[in-house]
């Protein structure tokens, strides 16, 4: 019995492997294959951008405004993520709900439905959400 014990014990004690901690999945599978980190990274990019650009339009639409708006907040969102944040696994892109409220919001504050109107008073909403975003820190 006492055998049994230590063999469990010496499972749960011994400290993780370091080695395979220290590397992300697709840079093994890399290293294995003999090909470059950046064909994956190439894929991944645009499997993304097959999703997250039909889905930006069409929230754009959603909320109101001009399609264009909805690739800007495709692409900068991720490069400004690409450049400063820190998660390998975490999806930056535009929602449903944020659609839905933008939408409701732009239709009190612009009745008009001008379309100058509509962007510039969702540049502001932006400006102003990112201003308190940072103030949250």
């Amino acid at each position: 019995m006492e055998g049994r014990r230590d063999l469990i014990s010496d499972a749960f004690v011994q400290p993780p492997r370091t080695e395979s901690m220290s590397q992300h999945p697709t840079d093994t599978k890399a290293a294995r294959s003999g090909t470059s980190p950046l064909r994956f990274d190439v894929i991944a990019g645009l499997t993304a951008a097959a999703v997250v650009l039909p889905k930006a339009m069409a929230y754009a639409t959603v909320a109101g405004l001009p399609v264009a708006v909805g690739l800007y907040t495709a692409f900068i969102p991720m490069i400004l993520y690409a450049l400063l944040g820190s998660s390998r696994v975490l999806s930056v892109t535009s929602t449903t709900t944020l659609a839905i409220l933008t939408g409701t919001h732009l239709d009190l504050l612009v009745q008009d439905g001008n379309p100058a109107k509509l962007v510039t008073t969702t540049a502001t909403l932006t400006h102003w959400s990112a201003r308190y975003c940072f103030w949250q820190g």
